[in-house]
């Protein structure tokens, strides 16, 4: 956290959002099936720049499917072909 907070010197708010995010980031990759899915890393590259953005639940952590689509929805996307 104290690396995180040198990133953002003078603005401890965007340091603790970006760690809260990362977090939730983490929580979402370490489950199996996301793991599983996600093994090019364009679609890594993807769901770090979701995070950036993405929603929250009340537990602080991204909902796994919703995210999940969302990050495959883009990732369809750049790849040339069209979302279900």
């Amino acid at each position: 956290m104290e690396r995180v907070c040198r990133s953002f010197t003078g603005d401890e708010n965007r340091a603790l959002v970006w760690w809260i995010r990362f977090v939730a980031l983490k929580t979402w990759y370490a489950t199996t099936d996301v793991m599983a899915r996600t093994s090019d890393s364009s679609t890594l590259q993807i769901a770090c720049e979701a995070a950036a953005s993405f929603p929250l639940n009340h537990r602080w952590e991204f909902d796994p499917q919703d995210f999940g689509s969302a990050v495959e929805a883009v990732a369809v996307k750049r790849a040339g072909g069209e979302p279900d």
